[in-house]
């Protein structure tokens, strides 16, 4: 370790002589001498000087390029650009311009679809969908097809044919039949076969 007040190497013995504080005193004179012109260049330009209003600008053209704006806080032209072009890229893809509304695309898309349902439903007749009279004569049409309102129950004709079908069928099987004027109460009905099979097992019982 280096003590206080011991010259360690002939560079600071000399700094220390009559010849190194000569070297200083010039410096210092020169350090001086720069304080005093960048002082009258700031009086010149209101407080601040050349140099550093240069500075300033470069930094804030830098700034306003990289995509800040003059004081740091703003959006500047590159980043402006960027989400205009952002933007036009999430409208082409089906978003809107701030990626939430619909698109061109799929709002096209959307209406495509939609007809093609329309059309399949019988909806649109003639071409073009038409409201009022065309479009109930539209629904009467499938409710006697046998299709509800909206394309999707059952219609009126239908049920009642499906109805009778499934009480001939069940009259036919008569094994279980639905009790009128009850709430659903399901009654077994005894059929020959049953019973034949019945007679069987009580045959083959008295044998045993």
């Amino acid at each position: 370790m280096k003590r206080k007040g011991v010259a360690t190497s002939r560079a600071e013995q000399e700094r220390k002589s009559g010849e190194g504080g000569r070297e200083q005193e010039e410096r210092r004179a020169k350090i001086g001498e720069l304080y005093r012109t960048a002082e009258k260049r700031e009086e010149v330009r209101g407080g601040k000087g050349e140099e550093e209003r240069k500075k300033k600008e470069r930094g804030y053209e830098q700034e306003e390029k990289r995509g800040r704006g003059e004081r740091g806080g703003r959006q500047g032209r590159r980043e402006r650009e960027k989400k205009k072009e952002r933007g036009r890229q999430a409208e082409k893809r089906g978003r809107g311009e701030r990626g939430r509304k619909e698109g061109r695309r799929e709002k096209r898309k959307r209406e495509r679809q939609s007809r093609r349902r329309r059309e399949g439903r019988g909806e649109r007749e003639g071409g073009e969908e038409e409201r009022g009279e065309e479009k109930e004569r539209g629904y009467d049409r499938r409710r006697r097809e046998g299709r509800g309102e909206r394309g999707k129950e059952g219609g009126r004709e239908e049920k009642e044919r499906e109805a009778t079908n499934r009480r001939r069928r069940e009259e036919e099987r008569g094994d279980y039949r639905y009790k009128r004027g009850t709430t659903a109460v399901l009654t077994k009905t005894v059929t020959p076969l049953s019973l034949e099979l019945v007679q069987e097992s009580v045959q083959t019982m008295d044998q045993d």
